[in-house]
């Protein structure tokens, strides 16, 4: 059984909703953004922002508009400094990009996804970053 087939506990999925909609996103979310982009109602989204509030997970700035919070920057740098593995990708993808004078990218698997964990631009003059490190797509979407 996947994690897809699983059932979950149904307030996290809401929250994880959430924090999802502001993949792609502008920096902030106004409530009604966070509506269209989660498919949560409004009332919904102002409880469960409460406790992500409360844990650093989301803020609300004075203009009502929602950021992301700290504590996911913490989660991502913990992150980091476990997956080892970049201390060698990154050298490695440096040579490549050297090399081919192109831009390198280093992707893991996540379920029907793929998230870019390194990237090393083009030493060229002229080049057009498609993605970043952090970007996630799915398998038959984007640069290849």
């Amino acid at each position: 059984m996947d994690a897809k087939t699983k059932k979950g506990v149904a307030a996290l999925e809401r929250a994880f909703l959430l924090l999802d909609a502001f993949r792609g996103a502008q920096s902030s979310l106004s409530l009604s953004d966070l509506s269209a982009r989660s498919g949560l109602y409004k009332s919904t989204i102002l409880r469960i922002f409460v406790s992500l509030e409360r844990y650093g997970y989301l803020q609300r700035l004075q203009s009502g508009r929602f950021v992301l919070g700290s504590t996911l920057f913490e989660l991502g740098s913990a992150y980091q400094r476990t997956f080892r593995m970049i201390d060698f990708v990154r050298p490695a993808l440096e040579r490549l990009a050297a090399e081919l004078r192109e831009s390198a990218s280093f992707w893991v698997l996540e379920g029907e996804y793929r998230v870019c964990l390194c990237r090393v631009e083009s030493s060229q003059s002229v080049r057009e970053a498609i993605f970043r490190e952090g970007d996630r797509l799915l398998l038959d979407k984007g640069p290849t």
